[in-house]
């Protein structure tokens, strides 16, 4: 709860017709319930494997706005499939590789904002006519080499993401209410990196030498 200055009789809100003190403390409920499903299937041929991978979520989630007195439910089914590949020959070489998708939906103790009663009676409370969702979309893959006998070992990898949502926590003015609500503005994000190392034991030296190479690049917008 927070502290409300009372400008009104009888422990009544000004501006706010109806509500009493007591009633307009932060009395929200959440809830979220959800069911997953989680299915995995593979195919194996001799020094190759393939991967698939498909959970599914079906998500509910309640908003319970006792000063508002407005109740307001969320569902929806999500689904995050994966696919990954690899492949071994000559005891000595494997490549691999995956692609995958995820989604997030919700985050309803993120976007609350709870309210402030002052000397203008400004009252912020969460608005939502929709939930945010954030999606991503990754792809990998690389090549290792490494010989035990020889005492050389070479690996190569290169990865993307790319990250989607909509924008949320606006205010909108309304009078003396100021309301935090979701505004579908998207932002994205995205990254990529890329690297090699590769090492080689001298026994005769009693040394070895070592290289790494790296490379990232990523955006952000908000």
């Amino acid at each position: 709860s927070t502290n409300a200055m009372i400008n009104g009789e009888d422990g009544m809100l000004t501006g706010v017709e109806g509500i009493s003190e007591e009633e307009s403390r932060n009395d929200m409920w959440y809830g979220t319930y959800r069911l997953n499903a989680f299915q995995s299937y593979k195919y194996q041929k001799n020094d190759c494997s393939v991967v698939l991978t498909l959970p599914v979520a079906l998500d509910l989630q309640s908003l319970n706005d006792k000063v508002r007195k407005t109740r307001r439910p969320f569902f929806r089914p999500i689904v995050m499939p994966s696919l990954s590949a690899d492949y071994d020959w000559n005891i000595f070489h494997a490549l691999h590789a995956k692609v995958g998708y995820d989604q997030q939906v919700g985050g309803l103790n993120n976007i609350f904002q709870g309210y402030v009663m002052e000397n203008y009676r400004t009252m912020m409370r969460s608005r939502l006519t929709d939930m945010f969702k954030r999606n991503s979309v990754s792809a990998s893959g690389g090549y290792r080499y490494s010989n035990a006998l020889r005492q050389v070992h070479f690996n190569a990898n290169v990865g993307y993401s790319h990250t989607w949502r909509n924008q949320m926590e606006s205010i909108v003015y309304d009078g003396i209410f100021s309301s935090s609500v979701v505004e579908d503005r998207h932002n994205t994000s995205s990254s990529l990196s890329a690297g090699i190392g590769a090492s080689k034991n001298f026994d005769w030296l009693r040394s070895s030498v070592k290289c790494n190479v790296g490379y990232s690049h990523g955006t952000y917008q908000r």
